[in-house]
C-alpha cells in the first residue's frame, strides 16, 4: 500500500493547506470571536465532523475543512486527537483531495477499528466538466505512524443502483460479526432516501436496500448524513434532509436535523418508528455524527452551522469572524439517551473540569428590575441557573453586554422554555 508522504500530488495539497495555517492573517489569534472550548479550524472554513472514534484509550476526531478561504470549496479532513473530549491536538491532515475518486474533495464520511486500527469511510467528490456526479465511497487506514493511508482498492463503492449520483456520508458500524453502513442517497424519483449495506471486510459491499425514506416516506429531495444510533434499547435513525426552498417547503421541516426512534430490521433492510423530530431547536445545528465509547456511551458532535441557503444572507454578513479569515466551529461532544421515543442529550461530564471557583447568587427580583452579578462577566461562563416566577414572569439573563449588543437568555419556568437571543 502506497503511502501518502510517497505520492506528489498528495504532498503538494498538504503542504498548501499547511502554508494557508502558517500564513493565515494576524488577526485570527486575536479574534475576539475565536472559541474557548469549542473546536475551530486554524483558518478557513470548517463544516461536517468526520471519523469520530475511540481507540486504545485516544478519542480521534476529523472534520470537514476548506484551509483557503471562508467558502465551501474543495475539502480537506482535518485529524485532532484527544484523551479527554475536552483538550484537543491538532494530527497531520487526515485525507487530502489527491486521488482521481476524490479529487474535487474528500466528502464526509466515519471511522471504524478493523484489523487493530482505525479505518477511515469516506464520500470522494468527483464532478465532470459539465458538473455531473460521480459517486465514490472510500476507505483510508491510519497507521501506527500518525500517516493515514488510503486504500488501494478504491473506491470500494460506485454508483448504486435505483438513485442518481447523489450519494454520500457513509457512517460505519459492526453488529452480528459484520460491518454496516447508512449512505445518503437520492432516489431516481428525486426523493431522499437512506440506503443500508453490509460487509465482512469493509471492501466487498453488498447493497440490502433503502431503509426509509423515498416515495414512501417523502422528505426533502436528498439525505445527507444519516447515522443510525443504537441507544437504551431502542434504534434512532438521524437524517440532514435538503429541501426544495419553495412554497411547499414551509409546512416541511427547513434543512434542519431530524430523528425517528423505531426499529432497524438488518434483514429487511427496512427501519420502522414514529413521527420525525428536530434533534436540536438551535439555528446552527447540522451533519451530527455519533460514535460509541469504549465504556458503551453514545457520544455525538454536530456542525454548528448551516448549509448555504437562499433566504439566509451570505456568511460574510451572517458571521462577523469571516473578515479576519475563519468561520464555524463544532458543537461540544453531547452524551445521547433515549427516553420513550425521544432523545435527550447531555454535554459529556468531562467538560466539568473546565471549572474554575465557583460562584453563587441568590436574588429576588421585582417586576422590571434588573441586578448586576459579580463575577459572571467573563466571556466563558458555566451558568445554571434555578428560577422561580409568578406565572407568566419571565427571567432574562444578559451576558456580554457592550456596544453591539448582548446575549440574551430568556427562561419561562412555567413553560419550561429556555430562548437564546444573540443579536
Amino acid at each position: 500500500m502506497t503511502t501518502a508522504e510517497h505520492r506528489p500530488a498528495d504532498v503538494e495539497l498538504r503542504e498548501r493547506a499547511a502554508e494557508a495555517v502558517r500564513s493565515r492573517p494576524e488577526g485570527i489569534a486575536t479574534d475576539p470571536w475565536r472559541l474557548a472550548f469549542h473546536v475551530q479550524p486554524p483558518v478557513g472554513l470548517l463544516n461536517d465532523p468526520n471519523g469520530l472514534v475511540q481507540h486504545e484509550g485516544t478519542y480521534h476526531l476529523c472534520y470537514q475543512w476548506h484551509p483557503f478561504a471562508t467558502a465551501h470549496a474543495l475539502k480537506y479532513w482535518a485529524h485532532l486527537t484527544s484523551t479527554d473530549l475536552v483538550h484537543w491536538t491538532e494530527e497531520p491532515i487526515a485525507l487530502a483531495p489527491s486521488d482521481p475518486y476524490d479529487r474535487n474533495g474528500c466528502y464526509s464520511g466515519s471511522a471504524i477499528v478493523h484489523d487493530g486500527a482505525v479505518h477511515f469511510v469516506y464520500t470522494g467528490n468527483v464532478r465532470g466538466d459539465a458538473g455531473q456526479r460521480y459517486p465514490y465511497q472510500n476507505v483510508a487506514v491510519l497507521g501506527a505512524d500518525g500517516v493515514v493511508t488510503k486504500h488501494p482498492a478504491n473506491p470500494v463503492i460506485s454508483h448504486l443502483p435505483g438513485c442518481t449520483p447523489h450519494q454520500r456520508d457513509p457512517k460505519v458500524w459492526r453488529q452480528d460479526d459484520r460491518y454496516w453502513m447508512v449512505l445518503g442517497a437520492q432516489t431516481e424519483d428525486l426523493h431522499g432516501t437512506a440506503l443500508l449495506l453490509s460487509s465482512e471486510d469493509l471492501l466487498d459491499w453488498q447493497l440490502a436496500g433503502p431503509i426509509a425514506g423515498g416515495a414512501d416516506r417523502p422528505l426533502g429531495y436528498m439525505w445527507e448524513c444519516p447515522d443510525v444510533l443504537r441507544v437504551d434499547g431502542a434504534d434512532v435513525l438521524v437524517i440532514s434532509p435538503q429541501l426544495d426552498h419553495g412554497p411547499e417547503a414551509a409546512e416541511q421541516f427547513e434543512d434542519v436535523v431530524i430523528y425517528a426512534v423505531g426499529t432497524l430490521d438488518m434483514a429487511a433492510a427496512r427501519f420502522t418508528g414514529g413521527d420525525f423530530r428536530r434533534l436540536d431547536a438551535g439555528p446552527d445545528f447540522y451533519a451530527p455524527q455519533s460514535f460509541v465509547d469504549d465504556p458503551g456511551i453514545t457520544i455525538l458532535v454536530a456542525w454548528m452551522g448551516m448549509p448555504d441557503h437562499p433566504t439566509q444572507p451570505p456568511l460574510a454578513v451572517k458571521h462577523p469572524t469571516v473578515a479576519t479569515g475563519w468561520v464555524h466551529c463544532l458543537t461540544v461532544p453531547r452524551v445521547v439517551r433515549v427516553v420513550g421515543d425521544e432523545v435527550l442529550q447531555w454535554p459529556v461530564p468531562e467538560l466539568d473540569t473546565l471549572r474554575g471557583q465557583a460562584v453563587h447568587h441568590e436574588v429576588a427580583l421585582e417586576a422590571d428590575e434588573a441586578v448586576a452579578l459579580d463575577g459572571v462577566d467573563s466571556s466563558a461562563v458555566d451558568l445554571v441557573v434555578t428560577a422561580e416566577a409568578s406565572p407568566g414572569a419571565l427571567v432574562q439573563l444578559r451576558l456580554r453586554e457592550g456596544a453591539n449588543g448582548a446575549v440574551v437568555i430568556t427562561l419561562d419556568p412555567h413553560a419550561g422554555t429556555a430562548t437564546l437571543d444573540r443579536s
